[in-house]
C-alpha cells in the first residue's frame, strides 16, 4: 500500500518530510539574495579597508613628527656646551654631512662668521689654509638658535678668546 502525501510541500500525511521543488521565481529570489549579501560584504571590507589606511597615515605622520621631536631634542642638549675644534668637525660629519640636515651650521671666529649647509664641506673645517679653518684644541661655545615654532634653524659655534 502506496502512502499518501499531501499535495502541499512539506510533512506528509504521515509526517514524513517530502521534498518541494524550487520554482523559478525562488531560484532567481535566492540568487538575487546571495548577490546583494556579497556585495555587502565587499563594501564592508572596502569601507574597513580604507579605514586601515587613513589609521597608517596617521601613524606614519605621528611617528615622523616624533622621529624630528628626538632630533630636535638631540640638538638642543648641545646649546650652552663648550667643544674642542675637533669636536666641532665631528658635529659637521655626524649631522650635516650626508646632506639631510634641516638647519645650517655657523662658525664663528673673531667676529667673522662661516656658514656651512648641509652637504660636503668638511674640507672648509679641516684644512688649515681655509678661513673657517677648527684648530683642534681652540675651544667653541655651542648656540642653538630656534624659530618661534621652536624649531632649530641654525647650530653656532663660537670660538672663545684665549
Amino acid at each position: 500500500m502506496r502512502k499518501k502525501k499531501s499535495k502541499e510541500c512539506g510533512r506528509g500525511s504521515d509526517g514524513e518530510t517530502g521534498r518541494c521543488p524550487l520554482t523559478v521565481a525562488t531560484r532567481f529570489l535566492t540568487l538575487g539574495a546571495a548577490t546583494i549579501l556579497s556585495c555587502l560584504l565587499i563594501s564592508i571590507g572596502m569601507q574597513q579597508f580604507r579605514q586601515a589606511k587613513q589609521i597608517v597615515n596617521i601613524a606614519s605622520r605621528r611617528m615622523n613628527a616624533f622621529a624630528l621631536y628626538l632630533s630636535q631634542e638631540e640638538l638642543a642638549a648641545y646649546d650652552g656646551i663648550f667643544f674642542q675644534g675637533s669636536d666641532v668637525v665631528n658635529f659637521y660629519r655626524r649631522f650635516l654631512q650626508g646632506g639631510n640636515a634641516d638647519f645650517d651650521m655657523v662658525v664663528e671666529k673673531a667676529g667673522k662668521e662661516y656658514a656651512f649647509s648641509a652637504g660636503g664641506q668638511v674640507k672648509m673645517l679641516t684644512e688649515p689654509e681655509e678661513g673657517s679653518y677648527c684648530r683642534p684644541d681652540a675651544i667653541y661655545r655651542c648656540e642653538i638658535i630656534r624659530n618661534v615654532n621652536d624649531v632649530i634653524l641654525q647650530v653656532r659655534f663660537v670660538q672663545e678668546e684665549t
